[in-house]
């Protein structure tokens, strides 16, 4: 059984979850982002950027249920330069058939955002997990 989709706007995000007051380089990835910008909820890093969403099976955010009953709502992006892959791809419990998986940290903190996807045809995007990420604030 799958769960539900739920529509999730981000802003509602930044409510709840507020990137830590930081200095130095994190501050800078803060200053240096623009409008749309996202950044790790945990440290502040510069994630992705709004303008890179995509939308797989039709949409761009999803809700899925791992083996372990957890829920995750996830948003898809076709890059995510402050995000860094790891392990080895795997099509075991995959949501979204064809494609492959790894996980995706955060080049700064190493906060699990979610999995990389990619395709036989070596076609890809980021599915990162919505809670943890926030937008930049804006000057």
């Amino acid at each position: 059984m799958q769960a539900p989709t739920v529509a999730l706007d981000l802003r509602d995000t930044r409510s709840r979850i507020q990137a830590p007051e930081t200095t130095g380089k994190r501050e800078r990835s803060r200053e240096e982002s623009g409008d749309g910008a996202l950044l790790c909820a945990a440290c502040g890093e510069m994630i992705t950027d709004r303008r890179e969403g995509v939308a797989p099976n039709g949409s761009h955010e999803h809700t899925f249920v791992n083996p372990a009953g957890i829920i995750y709502q996830i948003a898809c992006f076709r890059a995510a330069p402050g995000c860094r892959e790891s392990g080895d791809p795997t099509g075991d419990w995959s949501w979204f058939p064809g494609y492959l998986w790894r996980y995706a940290f955060c080049r700064s903190c190493a906060e699990h955002l979610g999995w990389l996807y990619r395709s036989g045809f070596g076609e890809g995007f980021w599915g990162l997990i919505v809670p943890r990420l926030v937008e930049a604030r804006r000057s």
